[in-house]
């Protein structure tokens, strides 16, 4: 197989240098709010020995290549259960142990409340997200009582 000497998806358009030497001053970083994707992902590649790093929105051209593939991608408006493979329709309520990612939260109320992005965005700008929920830790002990007779009791502690 022999290879083109440079791969142009886009004929008289260079793909690279478009963003060569993009704005240094905005970082992409995964949950950075900066595009509507349902799926933040940022690809990053950095090499000190050419001084170059190269940063990909994936989700963003997987975004694109849904509008080019219609057949091969698709979403589904539901998520699966990992432990059973059922499909849910419903959103779960926030249940980690560090504070709910505002992009996160912001795409959980728009489905929730059937509304855009960007008027979710507006909407709750200066309102915090859920904040995390710390594990507990609940053990049953055996106690004597002052005239020694044993007995459990239930603890439970904070992790």
């Amino acid at each position: 197989m022999t290879l083109p000497e440079r791969y142009d998806p886009l004929p008289g358009q260079d793909i690279l240098g478009m963003f060569t030497n993009a704005d240094r001053e905005i970082k992409w970083v995964h949950g950075d709010d900066l595009c509507d994707c349902t799926f933040q992902r940022i690809g990053f590649w950095t090499n000190p020995y050419i001084a170059r790093t190269y940063e990909v929105r994936l989700c963003c051209m997987w975004a694109d290549l849904g509008k080019m593939f219609p057949d091969n991608i698709r979403e589904i408006n539901a998520s699966t259960d990992l432990n059973t493979g059922e499909l849910v329709d419903e959103p779960m309520v926030w249940n980690g142990e560090a504070d709910m990612p505002r992009d996160i939260w912001y795409r959980q109320l728009a489905v929730v409340r059937g509304e855009s992005l960007e008027t979710v965005r507006e909407k709750f700008a200066d309102i915090e997200p859920p904040k995390g929920v710390k594990p507990t830790k609940t053990a049953v002990i055996q106690m004597f009582d002052s005239r020694g007779n044993l007995f459990e009791k239930e603890v439970t502690d904070a992790v």
